[in-house]
């Protein structure tokens, strides 16, 4: 029998835990502002909300990919300047089209693309990263 060797996994780092706690905090926010908007404005400005949410994610994981490519020492940085460019413009087409449907709500869009700001908020401000070990033991 033979046996595969696992793929190598670089080690998770500070930034990556503070992006997956802000996107489930925004999920969370999401839902509740999607419900809030069901009963608002009815499945057209629910589904906008959700939609909203899910873009603004989307942007978020898309941009913070991006920024570590930027910082890394290898990176190309024309091509991840060109691509955070693309990404920009991708986000303005998606929620163009989004808003631009006959059953979306632009307010729904808008409030559920507005979760992920405060879920930015509140996941730099909650659940902040304990400092490592050893660093409250090198006291000057």
């Amino acid at each position: 029998m033979t046996t595969m060797a696992l793929p190598e996994t670089t080690p998770e780092t500070t930034e990556r835990r503070i992006v997956r706690r802000i996107v489930a905090i925004s999920s969370v926010l999401g839902a509740a502002c999607a419900v809030v908007m069901f009963t608002r404005g009815g499945v057209g400005a629910a589904v906008s909300s959700a939609l909203g949410t899910a873009v603004g994610i989307g942007n978020l994981v898309a941009i913070a990919t991006l920024i570590e490519r930027l910082m890394s020492q290898r990176a190309d940085k024309a091509r991840a300047g060109a691509l955070l460019l693309l990404k920009t413009l991708a986000l303005f087409a998606l929620a163009g089209f989004v808003v631009s449907r006959p059953w979306a709500s632009g307010s729904g869009f808008i409030a559920g693309f507005t979760a992920v700001v405060f879920g930015i908020a509140a996941g730099g401000l909650w659940g902040a990263d304990p400092p490592p070990a050893d660093a409250a033991d090198k006291k000057d």
